[in-house]
Protein backbone atom coordinates (compact mmCIF):
# COMPACT_ATOMS: atom_id res chain seq x y z
CA UNK A 1 0.00 0.00 0.00
CA UNK A 2 1.28 3.54 -1.06
CA UNK A 3 1.68 6.66 1.38
CA UNK A 4 -1.91 8.12 1.01
CA UNK A 5 -3.30 11.80 0.89
CA UNK A 6 -4.01 13.91 3.64
CA UNK A 7 -7.82 13.31 2.58
CA UNK A 8 -7.62 9.88 2.72
CA UNK A 9 -6.00 9.41 5.99
CA UNK A 10 -8.27 11.40 7.47
CA UNK A 11 -11.40 10.02 6.17
CA UNK A 12 -9.83 6.61 7.50
CA UNK A 13 -9.35 8.32 11.10
CA UNK A 14 -12.92 9.22 11.14
CA UNK A 15 -13.42 5.30 11.18
CA UNK A 16 -11.73 4.95 13.91
CA UNK A 17 -13.51 7.94 16.06
CA UNK A 18 -16.15 6.71 18.59
CA UNK A 19 -17.93 10.45 19.05
CA UNK A 20 -17.89 11.34 14.86
CA UNK A 21 -22.06 11.34 14.46
CA UNK A 22 -23.28 13.96 12.13
CA UNK A 23 -19.97 16.11 11.60
CA UNK A 24 -19.64 16.47 7.94
CA UNK A 25 -16.63 16.21 5.87
CA UNK A 26 -16.76 18.62 3.94
CA UNK A 27 -17.92 21.27 6.79
CA UNK A 28 -14.46 20.22 8.33
CA UNK A 29 -12.87 21.52 4.30
CA UNK A 30 -15.56 24.68 4.38
CA UNK A 31 -14.04 26.08 7.94
CA UNK A 32 -12.05 29.02 8.65
CA UNK A 33 -11.71 29.73 11.83
CA UNK A 34 -13.86 30.53 15.44
CA UNK A 35 -13.23 32.80 18.18
CA UNK A 36 -13.32 32.44 22.23
CA UNK A 37 -13.04 35.58 24.20
CA UNK A 38 -13.69 35.09 27.96
CA UNK A 39 -14.76 38.89 28.20
CA UNK A 40 -14.64 40.29 25.09
CA UNK A 41 -16.98 38.83 22.70
CA UNK A 42 -17.41 40.77 19.46
CA UNK A 43 -20.78 40.62 17.36
CA UNK A 44 -19.74 38.38 14.42
CA UNK A 45 -17.42 36.46 15.67
CA UNK A 46 -17.52 33.13 14.12
CA UNK A 47 -18.83 30.78 17.11
CA UNK A 48 -16.31 28.75 18.71
CA UNK A 49 -18.46 26.29 18.94
CA UNK A 50 -16.51 23.80 21.54
CA UNK A 51 -16.66 23.59 25.31
CA UNK A 52 -13.97 23.63 27.09
CA UNK A 53 -13.94 22.01 30.84
CA UNK A 54 -14.26 24.52 33.93
CA UNK A 55 -10.50 24.01 34.60
CA UNK A 56 -9.46 25.58 31.14
CA UNK A 57 -8.66 28.99 32.85
CA UNK A 58 -7.16 27.72 36.23
CA UNK A 59 -4.53 25.54 34.15
CA UNK A 60 -3.78 28.77 31.38
CA UNK A 61 -3.08 30.97 34.38
CA UNK A 62 -0.90 29.10 36.18
CA UNK A 63 1.24 28.05 32.73
CA UNK A 64 1.25 31.78 31.97
CA UNK A 65 2.83 32.58 34.84
CA UNK A 66 5.54 29.80 34.40
CA UNK A 67 6.01 30.97 30.53
CA UNK A 68 6.50 34.22 31.21
CA UNK A 69 8.93 33.70 33.98
CA UNK A 70 11.04 31.88 31.20
CA UNK A 71 10.22 34.37 28.84
CA UNK A 72 11.75 37.49 31.31
CA UNK A 73 14.81 35.02 31.65
CA UNK A 74 15.21 34.83 27.68
CA UNK A 75 14.77 38.52 27.05
CA UNK A 76 17.68 39.41 29.49
CA UNK A 77 20.23 37.92 26.28
CA UNK A 78 18.47 39.07 23.33
CA UNK A 79 19.78 41.12 20.95
CA UNK A 80 17.87 44.31 19.48
CA UNK A 81 17.23 43.07 16.10
CA UNK A 82 15.03 40.29 17.94
CA UNK A 83 11.48 40.41 17.71
CA UNK A 84 10.52 37.32 19.62
CA UNK A 85 11.38 35.32 22.22
CA UNK A 86 10.25 31.42 21.70
CA UNK A 87 10.84 28.38 24.35
CA UNK A 88 11.40 25.31 22.46
CA UNK A 89 12.58 23.26 25.63
CA UNK A 90 8.58 22.70 26.97
CA UNK A 91 8.46 18.76 27.42
CA UNK A 92 9.03 18.99 31.02
CA UNK A 93 5.91 21.75 31.58
CA UNK A 94 2.95 19.60 32.94
CA UNK A 95 0.36 22.59 32.53
CA UNK A 96 1.19 22.52 28.77
CA UNK A 97 -0.06 18.80 28.57
CA UNK A 98 -2.82 19.90 31.15
CA UNK A 99 -3.69 22.63 27.90
CA UNK A 100 -3.64 20.33 25.45
CA UNK A 101 -5.80 17.80 27.45
CA UNK A 102 -8.47 20.54 27.85
CA UNK A 103 -8.34 22.03 24.09
CA UNK A 104 -7.88 19.69 21.95
CA UNK A 105 -10.77 16.76 22.64
CA UNK A 106 -13.37 19.27 22.05
CA UNK A 107 -11.70 20.20 18.56
CA UNK A 108 -11.23 16.88 18.06
CA UNK A 109 -15.39 16.10 18.40
CA UNK A 110 -16.80 18.97 16.99
CA UNK A 111 -14.72 19.79 13.91
CA UNK A 112 -12.61 16.95 12.74
CA UNK A 113 -15.12 14.11 13.88
CA UNK A 114 -11.18 11.78 14.63
CA UNK A 115 -8.35 11.66 17.29
CA UNK A 116 -5.51 14.25 16.34
CA UNK A 117 -1.90 14.08 16.90
CA UNK A 118 -0.33 17.19 18.08
CA UNK A 119 2.31 18.04 15.38
CA UNK A 120 3.79 21.15 16.57
CA UNK A 121 4.10 23.56 19.77
CA UNK A 122 4.83 26.97 19.35
CA UNK A 123 5.59 28.81 22.48
CA UNK A 124 6.84 32.81 22.19
CA UNK A 125 6.89 35.88 22.90
CA UNK A 126 6.55 38.84 20.48
CA UNK A 127 8.17 42.19 21.48
CA UNK A 128 8.86 45.23 20.00
CA UNK A 129 12.07 45.58 17.04
CA UNK A 130 12.85 48.62 15.09
CA UNK A 131 13.25 46.66 12.15
CA UNK A 132 11.86 46.92 8.60
CA UNK A 133 8.54 44.51 8.15
CA UNK A 134 9.44 40.64 7.51
CA UNK A 135 8.77 36.85 8.24
CA UNK A 136 5.44 36.72 9.74
CA UNK A 137 4.84 40.16 9.76
CA UNK A 138 3.96 40.04 6.20
CA UNK A 139 0.83 38.56 5.01
CA UNK A 140 0.88 34.77 4.52
CA UNK A 141 -1.14 31.77 4.36
CA UNK A 142 1.12 28.24 5.78
CA UNK A 143 0.73 26.60 3.02
CA UNK A 144 -0.05 23.58 5.06
CA UNK A 145 -2.32 20.83 4.07
CA UNK A 146 -5.95 21.17 4.82
CA UNK A 147 -6.25 18.76 7.51
CA UNK A 148 -3.90 20.75 9.58
CA UNK A 149 -5.50 23.13 12.30
CA UNK A 150 -4.07 25.54 14.65
CA UNK A 151 -5.05 26.36 17.90
CA UNK A 152 -3.96 29.76 19.18
CA UNK A 153 -4.36 30.93 23.10
CA UNK A 154 -3.14 34.05 23.99
CA UNK A 155 -1.92 34.07 27.40
CA UNK A 156 -1.72 37.59 27.99
CA UNK A 157 -3.91 40.50 27.69
CA UNK A 158 -4.09 41.41 23.92
CA UNK A 159 -6.72 44.69 24.36
CA UNK A 160 -5.49 47.10 21.53
CA UNK A 161 -3.39 46.87 18.56
CA UNK A 162 -0.39 48.27 20.17
CA UNK A 163 -0.31 44.64 21.68
CA UNK A 164 0.16 42.75 18.67
CA UNK A 165 -2.51 40.64 17.83
CA UNK A 166 -2.72 38.21 15.21
CA UNK A 167 -4.53 39.70 12.16
CA UNK A 168 -7.00 37.95 9.64
CA UNK A 169 -8.19 39.28 5.88
CA UNK A 170 -11.43 39.43 5.97
CA UNK A 171 -14.87 40.61 5.65
CA UNK A 172 -17.72 40.75 7.35
CA UNK A 173 -16.10 38.03 9.38
CA UNK A 174 -15.26 35.82 6.28
CA UNK A 175 -11.74 35.12 5.84
CA UNK A 176 -9.54 34.51 2.61
CA UNK A 177 -8.24 30.91 2.60
CA UNK A 178 -5.36 30.16 0.16
CA UNK A 179 -4.84 27.54 -1.82
CA UNK A 180 -2.45 25.06 -0.10
CA UNK A 181 0.16 23.36 -2.78
CA UNK A 182 0.98 21.02 -0.29
CA UNK A 183 -2.30 18.52 -0.64
CA UNK A 184 -0.14 14.67 -0.59
CA UNK A 185 2.63 12.95 -1.88
CA UNK A 186 2.11 13.57 -5.48
CA UNK A 187 1.16 16.85 -5.24
CA UNK A 188 3.82 18.91 -2.63
CA UNK A 189 4.95 22.06 -3.97
CA UNK A 190 7.11 24.92 -2.85
CA UNK A 191 4.50 28.07 -2.86
CA UNK A 192 5.33 31.09 -5.28
CA UNK A 193 6.78 34.06 -2.92
CA UNK A 194 7.14 31.52 0.27
CA UNK A 195 3.05 32.20 0.83
CA UNK A 196 3.58 35.91 1.17
CA UNK A 197 1.61 38.64 -0.07
CA UNK A 198 2.42 41.62 -1.06
CA UNK A 199 -0.02 45.10 -1.94
CA UNK A 200 0.30 44.51 -5.74
CA UNK A 201 -1.43 40.38 -4.75
CA UNK A 202 -4.23 41.60 -2.17
CA UNK A 203 -5.48 44.84 -4.43
CA UNK A 204 -8.04 42.81 -5.31
CA UNK A 205 -9.23 41.93 -1.90
CA UNK A 206 -9.02 45.40 -1.06
CA UNK A 207 -11.13 46.58 -4.07
CA UNK A 208 -14.05 43.83 -2.32
CA UNK A 209 -13.56 45.21 1.13
CA UNK A 210 -11.36 43.27 2.80
CA UNK A 211 -9.39 44.38 5.38
CA UNK A 212 -7.11 43.34 7.97
CA UNK A 213 -8.97 43.01 11.27
CA UNK A 214 -6.86 42.65 14.49
CA UNK A 215 -8.31 39.73 17.02
CA UNK A 216 -7.94 41.00 20.63
CA UNK A 217 -8.83 39.56 23.60
CA UNK A 218 -7.91 39.10 26.74
CA UNK A 219 -5.69 36.00 28.66
CA UNK A 220 -7.76 32.92 27.81
CA UNK A 221 -8.46 33.85 24.30
CA UNK A 222 -8.53 31.06 21.90
CA UNK A 223 -8.57 31.22 18.27
CA UNK A 224 -9.11 28.02 16.13
CA UNK A 225 -8.55 28.03 12.66
CA UNK A 226 -7.32 26.75 9.23
CA UNK A 227 -3.68 27.36 9.06
CA UNK A 228 -4.29 28.18 4.93
CA UNK A 229 -6.35 31.76 5.63
CA UNK A 230 -4.29 34.82 4.81
CA UNK A 231 -2.67 36.54 8.14
CA UNK A 232 -0.19 38.54 9.54
CA UNK A 233 1.67 39.05 13.17
CA UNK A 234 2.39 42.55 13.63
CA UNK A 235 5.02 44.47 15.96
CA UNK A 236 4.06 45.41 19.64
CA UNK A 237 4.57 49.14 20.45
CA UNK A 238 7.78 49.83 22.92
CA UNK A 239 7.11 48.15 26.08
CA UNK A 240 4.15 46.03 25.38
CA UNK A 241 4.21 42.25 24.08
CA UNK A 242 1.91 39.53 23.54
CA UNK A 243 2.56 35.83 24.38
CA UNK A 244 1.02 33.19 22.87
CA UNK A 245 0.74 29.34 22.74
CA UNK A 246 -0.01 27.55 19.46
CA UNK A 247 -0.66 23.85 18.93
CA UNK A 248 -0.79 22.75 15.24
CA UNK A 249 -3.01 19.45 15.62
CA UNK A 250 -3.91 17.19 12.65
CA UNK A 251 -6.02 13.83 12.21
CA UNK A 252 -4.50 10.85 13.92
CA UNK A 253 -6.05 6.97 13.98
CA UNK A 254 -5.45 6.30 17.14
CA UNK A 255 -6.40 8.61 20.75
CA UNK A 256 -3.07 9.86 22.12
CA UNK A 257 -2.60 9.22 25.44
CA UNK A 258 -0.48 12.08 25.88
CA UNK A 259 -0.39 14.78 23.28
CA UNK A 260 2.96 16.49 23.93
CA UNK A 261 6.21 14.33 23.48
CA UNK A 262 9.27 14.43 21.84
CA UNK A 263 8.22 11.51 19.21
CA UNK A 264 5.29 13.43 17.97
CA UNK A 265 5.88 17.04 19.03
CA UNK A 266 8.05 19.79 17.22
CA UNK A 267 8.24 23.18 17.65
CA UNK A 268 10.38 26.03 16.02
CA UNK A 269 13.69 24.52 14.04
CA UNK A 270 12.20 21.01 13.77
CA UNK A 271 10.80 19.43 10.51
CA UNK A 272 7.28 19.30 11.82
CA UNK A 273 5.09 18.56 8.69
CA UNK A 274 5.62 15.47 6.81
CA UNK A 275 4.53 14.50 3.43
CA UNK A 276 3.10 11.13 4.34
CA UNK A 277 0.27 11.65 6.89
CA UNK A 278 1.09 8.14 9.02
CA UNK A 279 4.19 9.58 10.21
CA UNK A 280 4.96 11.09 13.40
Amino acid sequence: MGVPSYREHFIESRKNYPYSGNIGLEDFYQFRYSIYRPSHPHKGDPPLGFEFPNTFHEILNNLSDTLSSEFDKLQETLKEENFFISIKDFYHIEELENLAKALIPPVEQKLFGCYCVLEGCYLYRNIHANIKAHSSWIPHSDNNPKEIIKIMVYSSDVLSEQDAPIFFLTKNGNAVKNKTTRVDLNNWKSPKNDSRFYDDDLRSYYNQGYSFTPILGSRGTVIVFDNNIIHKASNPSHGRKRESIVFMIRPWKKKMETYISQKTTGSFGDKTIFINPNTV
